[in-house]
């Protein structure tokens, strides 16, 4: 049996469970937008240029990477709220990077994906929690939610939570 977009989607998800989440890009001059890279090192073909990246960012990208572009999210503490996406992020000692590094060498210990919109919260070994929440659902937008890069497969949360696969 032939599996569709959705079922690959949450399969494919749950591969991240037991990486570790090496390296966050955010901050200034991207705005609300965050990238998390997961798994494996994977030597770049070029290395970035990108002076605000760490070294192994500039030289290394992630075997899977969780790119958030425009819906909202938050990071939790078990007891407090480390940053969302209407944080302080143009700074390095802002808001928002202080509470991404939080999660940076951090294995994420489970996954979970909630239809219909697809919302998606990362639970983390060190009590941090990843939240991100689907609210872009104006189909005139366009809105792309997040992406998940897969090892083959390219997966975008669309507006409304639509799921479409991009190889």
């Amino acid at each position: 049996m032939k599996m569709n977009t959705l079922q690959k989607f949450a399969i494919d998800l749950q591969k991240i469970a037991g990486l570790p989440c090496w390296a966050v890009i955010a901050g200034k001059g991207t705005g609300t937008r965050v990238s998390l890279q997961i798994g494996a090192k994977v030597k770049r073909g070029k290395p970035a240029r990108n002076p605000h990246l760490s070294g192994a960012a500039r030289e290394f990208t992630g075997e899977y990477c969780l790119f958030i572009m425009d819906c909202s999210w938050r990071l939790d503490a078990e007891k407090e709220v480390l940053c969302s996406s209407r944080s302080s992020s143009n700074l390095d000692g802002s808001e928002m990077l202080i509470g991404l590094r939080k999660i940076i060498g951090e294995q994420i210990v489970e996954v979970r994906v909630t239809p219909p919109a697809h919302d998606l919260v990362l639970y983390f070994r060190n009590g941090c929690t990843l939240h991100l929440f689907v609210d872009g659902v104006d189909k005139n937008e366009g809105c792309d939610n997040y992406v998940f890069f897969a090892k083959e497969t390219n997966y975008v949360v669309k507006s409304k939570g639509l799921v479409a696969e991009e190889k």
